[in-house]
């Protein structure tokens, strides 16, 4: 698998890619540091719910790309409940990717099965998300919410740091928040320490916190 990845990070455009199975998770990943592995399976959750929603109504169905302004998200199945997924640059030529993923079919196959003989006496992991996940508002919190044009800039910024994985590492954030502390501004920096650890790098915590410190500073005063 570590072979498979390595070939293709050596294409111009690659940051990075993991292969993800909804059983077992991640098997194996070489992007960076910054992607957690908690992280990199909710995103593997997301994205295997988003081909299946995308697979129910068209055959055939192999690659799905998703893309954000500065990053492009790839994912081929690979097996009945596997995939490799894949983070690019907008640079990436697309037709290069495809060529030297077909290349790479057999071996891919091959883990494909492999992954789903580990898979015949397993359980899939749930895709929906749990009754006391459900009972969480931070969508709520983040669009409607009195906060919610701070909490969409530190979104916006904490993107210009960390990618089209900012959304999603946001809205955890936001999460893990509301559950430990009342969401307002006199917590908030509570939020900001949830961020900066899952950013994991001084420079860039910096630079975030340089980011949203303007608007977080000038509004604490208010609650």
């Amino acid at each position: 698998m570590n072979k498979v990845l390595s070939e293709i990070k050596s294409i111009p455009g690659i940051i990075g890619g993991f292969f993800f199975d909804t059983t077992q998770g991640i098997k194996a990943s070489n992007l960076p540091p910054v992607f957690k592995e908690y992280n990199l399976n909710k995103i593997g959750i997301v994205l295997d719910k988003m081909y299946k929603m995308s697979d129910s109504g068209l055959k055939d169905i192999s690659d799905l790309f998703l893309y954000y302004e500065e990053s492009t998200i790839i994912m081929r199945t690979i097996g009945k409940t596997s995939s490799l997924i894949i983070l690019s640059d907008p640079s990436l030529n697309q037709n290069l990717l495809t060529m030297s993923i077909n290349m790479l079919a057999d071996e891919l196959k091959k883990i494909g099965s492999k992954f789903d003989d580990a898979n015949e006496n397993k359980e899939e992991i749930p895709v929906d998300i749990s009754p006391s996940e459900k009972k969480l508002s931070e969508e709520d919190i983040i669009n409607n919410s009195p906060m919610a044009p701070q909490l969409q800039r530190m979104q916006t910024d904490l993107f210009k740091i960390l990618g089209p994985m900012a959304k999603i590492i946001f809205k955890e954030a936001v999460r893990d928040w509301i559950q430990s502390e009342e969401p307002s501004y006199a917590s908030i920096h509570v939020l900001v320490e949830i961020l900066t650890g899952e950013i994991n790098d001084p420079e860039k915590e910096k630079k975030y916190f340089e980011l949203i410190s303007p608007y977080i500073e000038k509004n604490t005063d208010h609650y």
